[in-house]
């Protein structure tokens, strides 16, 4: 969840930021970031969790901001 709340926020803030409230989409961006700390605080070996949400939550951000930067109009018959 903290990997799709962040990469929207940085989705919205490189691509729609020019039309939306932009305070809107560092907020997200910082929620998930909050999220994903807790989430690795609340966890016993940290490190270790701490290591795999890290590279889960960038692998859903770069998920996010690939397939939402497609112009999909295009694709679709």
């Amino acid at each position: 969840m903290s990997g799709v709340l962040i990469g929207e926020g940085i989705y919205g803030l490189a691509f729609i930021a020019d039309t939306t409230y932009p305070p809107y989409w560092w907020a997200e961006t910082f929620v998930g970031a909050l999220l994903a700390a807790w989430v690795v605080s609340r966890r016993p070996n940290r490190l270790q969790t701490a290591a795999v949400a890290l590279a889960v939550g960038t692998l859903t951000v770069a998920a996010f901001l690939v397939v939402y930067s497609q112009d999909l109009i295009a694709v679709l018959p």
